[in-house]
């Protein structure tokens, strides 16, 4: 035992220069390993992400430089499609309950002189929904071109009837020109000779577009329900079809201009002016406001050749030389239709300050229609020239 420790103590723990060497080299390469693992590795993932994000950026910065240059167009195309928008939308009802249905029969008898003698309510079907349309962009990877909650309806009045000859006509161009989108799907007739009376069944598509901030008052009207005395003259009258209308409800469905009044908030624009049946939309002008909007609007011409301007604050039709209107061709009678909206809540102030000027041959009738009874959007602060105002 005591040899084995004087051996122990009789060692030498010097190392020599060259082991020095290698270890010297073999830290420094643990030393590298460690920054490479610790330090380069993470700035290496940190430079990738930031290359990406860098190119993400570029390409952001790319299109906003596009749309900067193209910012003009785009705001002349925005506010096209929202004259677009605004003259589509208003032919649809926003509403799918019976009492527009009910109303719109009410005024078939009305002012066409034809008796419904019955009629069956279908129930609404949903025929469209928006928002479905797919991107076509590579980049949207199919998503939808915009999100809406809007739908589309259908419902279906089916009616039978009994009309003059006459009245008949009345009766179905009074359907095909309603200022609600309506179409008939199909039609039987028959006609006696003897007293001149046509009889049979029309089915009637009515359509609606409902959601969203569509706003809907439901009709005030009131439907005739009898009378205690059936000899009574004020009830019957065999000449009613060739009385004069004194209420002006023709121009419901025969106009030549109209303009539609809304709430701010609804989805079309509070103020829209245009030409009945008109395709193009080149004649729609429009204007948003909860307060007053100033609007004029003036016929002029003689002989057959008339014109018409009209504008809503600073903005005309026509677009250039206002002075000289634009030339249109009225029917047997001038006639222009203000189809106004009932206020929503107190928060609803929307109005207009209407002057109407009429330098024609013609007299100028106009009907206000579902105007609000407690505080109207319709302020008519000049009238010039022959007209007749219905309300």
């Amino acid at each position: 035992m005591k040899k084995k420790f004087d051996f122990l103590n009789n060692m030498s723990f010097e190392i020599s220069d060259r082991d020095k060497k290698l270890l010297m080299v073999l830290l420094a390469v643990v030393i590298v390993i460690a920054a490479y693992m610790l330090g380069y590795q993470k700035f290496a993932e940190k430079t990738l992400l930031y290359q990406n994000e860098s190119a993400k950026l570029h390409t952001v910065q790319k299109d906003l430089i596009e749309k900067t240059q193209n910012r003009a167009k785009y705001e002349a195309d925005t506010a096209e499609f929202k004259k677009i928008y605004n003259s589509v939308f208003a032919n649809y009802s926003s509403s799918i309950n019976q009492d527009d249905s009910l109303e719109f029969l009410n005024k078939v008898e009305k002012i066409t002189g034809a008796w419904i003698k019955g009629v069956t309510f279908s129930e609404a079907t949903n025929i469209y929904t928006f928002g479905q349309v797919r991107s076509s962009n590579p980049s949207a990877n199919g998503t939808s071109v915009y999100k809406s909650d809007y739908k589309g309806y259908k419902t279906t009045l089916t009616i039978s009837y009994e009309a003059e000859y006459s009245q008949w006509k009345q009766m179905i161009n009074y359907i095909n020109n309603y200022f609600s989108k309506n179409a008939i799907e199909s039609m039987s007739m028959s006609y006696n000779v003897e007293d001149g009376t046509v009889t049979g069944t029309i089915s009637i598509a009515t359509y609606a577009v409902v959601g969203g901030d569509r706003k809907h008052v439901s009709p005030s009207f009131a439907l005739p329900v009898g009378t205690d005395n059936i000899f009574n003259s004020s009830v019957f009258d065999s000449t009613r079809i060739d009385m004069s209308d004194t209420t002006g409800d023709y121009i419901l469905s025969n106009y030549d201009y109209y303009i539609l009044l809304n709430s701010a908030n609804a989805d079309v624009d509070s103020c829209i002016i245009g030409r009945k049946n008109d395709m193009s939309r080149n004649s729609v002008l429009t204007a948003n406001s909860n307060g007053q909007l100033d609007v004029s609007v003036r016929f002029f011409g003689t002989a057959g050749a008339y014109k018409v301007q009209y504008k809503i604050g600073d903005k005309t039709y026509p677009l250039t030389d206002y002075n000289a209107g634009v030339a249109f061709e009225p029917g047997n009678t001038l006639d222009m239709l203000i189809m106004s909206s009932p206020r929503i809540d107190s928060s609803d102030t929307g109005n207009i300050n209407l002057s109407v000027t009429n330098d024609t041959d013609m007299p100028l009738n106009i009907k206000i229609c579902n105007d609000d009874t407690k505080s109207s959007r319709v302020k008519i602060t000049n009238r010039t020239g022959d007209i007749t105002i219905y309300q």
